[in-house]
């Protein structure tokens, strides 16, 4: 029953939280179909969180519930402005219009919080992985005061890590009243729902657009779609579900496995293997279905993890809880897109159409509009509002709080949205429409940096620079694998709008599309090239290669033949940069089109001529430029690999193709101008691929999990595994207030039992997970130290050097447990009784304090 209520209590605030935002969001989103209603959540989640954690860290106010409460206030207060502006009257009708879209969107979020919610309850333990790295940053955050939060793992230190997503989750923890541990797993089925909401939304908004007459007898088909997207983008795997039910029913020959080259299953084919689970953790494979190799030939690792993956292996990461926040920037992006030139308009002034000469807009009721022209600094009326650029850069800013790689992404597409409607406007890509682009992209860009200042005044990175990629590719059927369920409609798509749109020949088309291809891959060679010999650790590598160098820990004497032979079989094997390459121009060469003919009287009867075209393929095209340009860069990192680059860039790809596949298959069934053949081959292929992704999530539901005794608490593993630990962490969490320091064994890193302490309260330690502290401040220098002086404390029977070092971290708590008896002798930790006095004492645990 303390489970249920902790869901139902979240569900509760959750729709409270975008209640008091929707009326901010229907003026923001107001060139929307839905007027902001499937992002009020997201969006409300974001401006409550941005003003705590703004005003926490300039001092205005500290972080608890009540500045909670005062920041809920604050965007309560801006939705009664935009709620005066536009009158209740509106809401209250457009809700009268769209109620069907609001009972699905509502279902939809609660079936998918409360499944998810359900489903965590059989796995729910905070205890592999990074889990504790994650439960201590919530602990941490709810015992700060003020921010940037302590890191638990280095006291003294603030969080080095984009952190804003567990702000959310403490949030909503301290509003609750929820035990974190709890609250770690009820947040997962929140951010499931939210990330369902999020997709429902945006393929509704897309679809809505394109298909005529939509309040009549084809209202439901965009609810089909967004339906459709949620379930593609959330709940959908990759193909190697399918596959590894090929594999253990010998279904395939030993060379074509072995020709496909996925780990676990790239050796003959088992036979009899039914339906039921392959392997240990056969899950795990399809995270990891791109199969890279080092110089010597070696096994290399590279992450291609999807949405449904993260939450089967119950991470959440940061890539995870921003993702809700990436579809709400896709919302934002169509909005810019989509919005007419109202303000000009109402105002009861000139419209400026683009392409004319740039002159100044009337002006009404006392209100000008702004026009940019070389001769004055000043904004076209296609650029949003004042008030709403700034909503619109604390919402593109906060992607760089949440998952920093995902701000430049989003940023580019609302720019380009931007660009395509002022193309479009123009009928031309003249240099007023660039100039008008950049304006609003440095504008955008700078503002969402400045929003968030006091993050990055404090933030260190492990980022190097960028290097080139000159020795991996992905291969093609393992690319096909991971996007097929989406590549594959969406290239029917694209080969449909281009047999229609084509002003030339077929042959000619494609045969200019293939050149253009070929020098757009040179060029991101070159490109690559240049930004390694930037590079230091680019450069190390190109000498290395040119000069036969050896490369430190690579293992292979001849360094340079055997870079010659990785660079000939990418050669022989370039169909997935080729192909991706020629997707982009192919989709630039059909924007080109589309807005050339955006003008016919005749689009109304041609087939795939309506508005969402365009951006339907600006979804496609920056999911392609994505998945091509980890083709020859990658970010240099503590990993010295590709890995995280392919990992952070496909987990987008996964989402903009998502929503883009789902829309695009829904316009090309709904179009009755297309060839029925085409329609019936598109939808056929679409389903069976779909179903072909399923496959995944099924078998991994029903194989995962133990429903023998249901429960959201990730804590009571401990409990059942070491209750002298469990007691003394409840005891902590009960008696100690504030934030002081306690000293506990060193943590290695993806192991639960250590730094267990630390994590589950969030009291900050001397050290915890060492090498995930050199990865966050991209140096290990005070994590060496630290370690070495924390064995010393342990291990020296000298008085006099412990109370020194005591001092030296201003430690008031020694934590005496399993971990640390087992790793340190018993006559050192005696001296403990000698210079502290017990705090704490169950069996084998005892907590000294400092006198």
């Amino acid at each position: 029953m303390r489970d249920i209520l902790a869901v139902l209590s979240w569900w509760l605030l959750i729709q409270l939280i975008g209640l008091a935002a929707w009326p901010l969001a229907f003026r923001l989103l107001r060139w929307l179909p839905d007027r902001g209603y499937t992002a009020a959540k997201p969006l409300g989640l974001l401006l409550t969180s941005y003003a705590l954690w703004l005003a926490g860290s300039l001092g205005l106010m500290q972080n608890s519930l009540g500045g909670i409460l005062f920041a809920l206030i604050l965007v309560i207060a801006a939705s009664a402005w935009a709620l005066s502006r536009d009158g209740i009257a509106a809401l209250r009708d457009w809700l009268g219009q769209h109620r069907a879209m609001v009972l699905v969107y509502e279902a939809l979020f609660l079936v998918a919080m409360c499944g998810w919610a359900a489903f965590r309850a059989t796995n729910p333990g905070i205890n592999s992985t990074e889990k504790p790295m994650e439960f201590m940053f919530l602990n941490s955050i709810l015992r700060s005061p003020s921010f940037p939060p302590q890191d638990a793992w280095l006291s003294g230190f603030g969080i080095s890590y984009y952190y804003f997503g567990y702000v959310m989750m403490a949030l909503m923890t301290r509003l609750s009243g929820v035990l974190p541990g709890v609250a770690y797993n009820v947040s997962h089925g929140l951010w499931f729902a939210l990330i369902a909401g999020g997709a429902f939304g945006a393929a509704y908004q897309i679809s809505t657009r394109s298909v005529k007459s939509q309040i009549s007898k084809r209202a439901m088909l965009p609810i089909v779609v967004g339906v459709a997207a949620a379930i593609l983008v959330v709940f959908l795997g990759n193909l190697e579900g399918t596959l590894e039910l090929a594999h253990q029913n010998g279904i395939g020959s030993p060379d074509f496995w072995q020709w496909l080259d996925i780990k676990d299953i790239s050796g003959p084919p088992t036979t009899g293997g039914g339906v039921q689970a392959p392997r240990y953790l056969w899950w795990w494979r399809a995270s990891r279905v791109v199969h890279d190799y080092t110089l010597k030939g070696d096994d290399q690792e590279v992450i291609d993890e999807f949405p449904f993956f993260s939450f089967l292996n119950g991470d959440l990461h940061p890539h995870t809880l921003a993702y809700p926040f990436a579809f709400l920037a896709i919302s934002l992006a169509l909005n810019i897109y989509r919005g007419k030139e109202q303000d000009a308009q109402s105002a009861g002034g000139k419209t400026q159409e683009a392409g004319d000469k740039t002159q100044d807009a009337q002006s009404a009721g006392g209100k000008t509009h702004f026009t940019f022209h070389p001769s004055s600094f000043r904004l076209h009326p296609s650029v949003p509002p004042w008030p709403d650029l700034l909503l619109y850069a604390i919402c593109l800013g906060a992607l760089g709080f949440l998952n920093t790689w995902d701000f430049p992404i989003y940023l580019f597409v609302v720019v380009a949205a931007f660009a395509l409607r002022r193309w479009q406007e123009a009928g031309t890509l003249n240099d007023k429409v660039i100039a008008d682009t950049v304006v609003l992209g440095a504008i955008l860009g700078m503002a969402g940096f400045v929003l968030y200042l006091p993050f990055y005044v404090s933030f260190q990175s492990q980022a190097r620079g960028i290097l080139p990629n000159l020795i991996n590719g992905t291969r093609f059927p393992q690319f096909l694998v991971m996007f097929g369920p989406f590549a594959v409609p969406g290239a029917l798509f694209l080969l449909a709008l281009a047999a229609l749109r084509s002003q030339v020949s077929a042959w000619r088309f494609w045969l200019g599309a293939l050149g253009w291809a070929f020098a757009l891959l040179l060029a991101v060679t070159l490109v690559g090239l240049a930004l390694g010999i930037l590079s230091p650790d680019g450069r190390m590598v190109l000498t290395a290669l040119r000069t036969g160098q050896m490369i430190p820990g690579l293992g292979v004497e001849d360094v340079g033949t055997a870079a010659s032979m990785r660079l000939l079989d990418r050669l022989l094997d370039p169909w997935t940069a080729l192909l991706l390459a020629l997707t982009v121009v192919v989709i630039w060469k059909l924007i080109r089109q589309s807005v050339n003919q955006s003008d016919k009287k005749s689009k109304e009867v041609e087939p795939l001529t309506n508005p969402a075209v365009p951006f339907i393929l600006l979804l496609f095209l920056v999911g392609a430029g994505l998945a091509l340009s980890v083709e020859f860069v990658y970010l240099a990192d503590s990993f010295g690999t590709r890995m995280n680059t392919v990992f952070k860039f496909y987990y987008q790809v996964w989402a903009l193709w998502g929503v883009a596949a789902a829309c695009a298959v829904g316009l090309v069934l709904d179009d009755a101008a297309l060839w029925a053949p085409f329609r019936v081959v598109t939808g056929v292929v679409a389903a069976l691929l779909a179903v072909a992704g399923l496959v995944y999530p099924i078998m991994a539901i029903t194989t995962t999990g133990d429903s023998t005794h249901p429960t959201l608490d990730g804590t009571a593993w401990i409990a059942q595994q070491s209750p002298d630990d469990y007691a003394a962490i409840e005891w902590l969490n009960q008696n100690v207030p504030d934030s002081p320091v306690i000293l506990e064994a060193p943590g290695q890193s993806y192991h639960a039992e250590l730094s267990r302490v630390s994590a589950f309260t969030g009291l900050p330690a001397v050290l915890g997970w060492d090498y995930h502290e050199m990865q966050w401040r991209g140096t290990y220098d005070e994590a060496g130290r630290r370690k070495a002086d924390v064995e010393k404390l342990y291990t020296t029977r000298d008085p006099q050097e412990t109370l020194t070092l005591l001092d030296k971290y201003a430690i008031s708590y020694v934590y005496v447990g399993p971990a640390e008896r087992a790793a340190f002798p018993a006559p050192s930790l005696q001296k403990f009784d000698a210079l502290m006095d017990v705090a704490f004492q169950q069996g084998n645990v005892t907590i000294y304090k400092r006198r």
